[in-house]
């Protein structure tokens, strides 16, 4: 019996299944929604390079460029992402084929026109996503030299020169002011003297240390649980995620508050049993508390999130020298933020002028205005 009919068969069914997957290789919709897609971002693209050679672009229309440009940057990554199935699809019915025959051996000639379409396909799709990842890389430089010049415009204005707020008169003022606080916070605190030491007891700062001492041993217990119930910290070797780094972050912030709670509860229980504690005086206990904690979680949130000497868990990506610098800076312009407010409270409290409170503002203004300065130039220079 001759073996050319079966060898026949075997080929026509070959050529059959080839031509089914080609088919099914990929959705023809995804590759037209691409192409069209690419035929849309070329022109947009094209327009706002152009307008970006404008120097009369306003603030507004940056902000709408950019965001132009990212939707197209997520959009061509993501059919970019779709495409790769069925360049894969593609290359394994080409594998399938077997390599070209060599030599004076022919292949059917449905097999021959078969692996002709699939290179063809094979070429179409890998052109498409060759395009939509230029798309992609492209609005992604345009989005840089948006974020450029963001940034040199807000220098420009930072530095801009209007009225100048080292008025001597001014200043003299708030001189003035501050001599007048010092003096009448000095007599807030004699008459809170004179009104309590007939009645407090020394006796109750003792228990100080023991409330502390329960506190934190209390604290210890609690945390060690809840570590070993939600431990953040990878395997050894391994890079930390997301998650990883924010859990870091919230767990270093509540280890900052509970540890000032745990040395201001004390304090403030023993001073209230004792009969240290009066409306004045709770006044500026409170205003140094709330400045000491607000302080703190400034400085604790920048330390964890720009990780200085630690890469692995920087949530933004920045050098190590910017990363070393911005936690100091940012926990500065956190004090003084909050040193502003409290001082301000205080000095509605003990009845200053409004003199003083114009150039503390001034002050506090420029001190924030010098820090915020130094934090973008930082930034900047990375």
């Amino acid at each position: 019996m001759s073996m050319a009919g079966p060898r026949r068969i075997i080929a026509a069914l070959l050529a059959l299944l080839c031509l089914v997957g080609t088919a099914l290789a990929f959705d023809e919709a995804l590759v037209r929604k691409a192409e069209r897609a690419i035929e849309e971002y070329r022109p947009q693209l094209l327009n706002i390079s152009k307008e970006l050679q404008n120097p009369s672009l306003d603030e507004r229309q940056l902000v709408t460029f950019r965001d132009r440009l990212e939707l197209i940057r997520a959009d061509a990554v993501k059919l970019s992402t779709s495409l790769s199935a069925p360049i894969a699809e593609v290359n394994q019915q080409l594998a399938s084929l077997g390599p070209t025959p060599s030599g004076s051996d022919a292949e059917p000639s449905s097999v021959a026109d078969e692996r002709r379409d699939l290179l063809a396909s094979l070429n179409r799709l890998s052109g498409i996503k060759s395009r939509l990842d230029v798309g992609a890389v492209e609005a992604e430089q345009l989005a840089g030299r948006i974020a450029a010049i963001q940034r040199n415009s807000f220098l420009e204005r930072i530095f801009e020169s209007d009225r100048p707020i080292l008025s001597p008169s001014l200043w003299v003022d708030t001189g003035a002011g501050i001599s007048l606080f010092a003096s009448r916070l000095g007599g807030l605190f004699a008459a809170w003297w004179d009104e309590v030491r007939a009645t407090v007891s020394f006796r109750a700062l003792l228990l100080i240390p023991i409330f502390a001492s329960i506190l934190g041993v209390g604290y210890v217990l609690l945390r060690r649980g809840l570590v070993r119930w939600t431990r953040s910290r990878p395997q050894a070797q391994q890079i930390p995620n997301d998650l990883n780094r924010l859990w870091r972050i919230f767990r270093a912030l509540i280890t900052a508050v509970v540890a000032l709670i745990i040395l201001y509860a004390p304090i403030r229980i023993a001073l209230k049993l004792g009969g240290f504690i009066t409306p004045r005086f709770d006044l500026i206990l409170t205003a140094v508390f709330e400045f000491i904690l607000a302080s703190l979680i400034y400085y604790v949130l920048a330390l964890r999130v720009f990780s200085p000497g630690n890469p692995a868990w920087r949530i933004i990506n920045l050098g190590d020298v910017a990363a070393s610098r911005l936690p100091t800076l940012v926990g500065l312009a956190g004090l003084v933020s909050v040193g502003n407010e409290r001082m301000l409270a205080l000095a509605d409290a003990v009845f200053l002028p409004v003199s003083y409170t114009i150039g503390q503002s001034a002050l506090s203004a420029l001190a924030m205005l010098i820090l915020l300065s130094l934090i973008v130039l930082t930034i900047r220079q990375s």
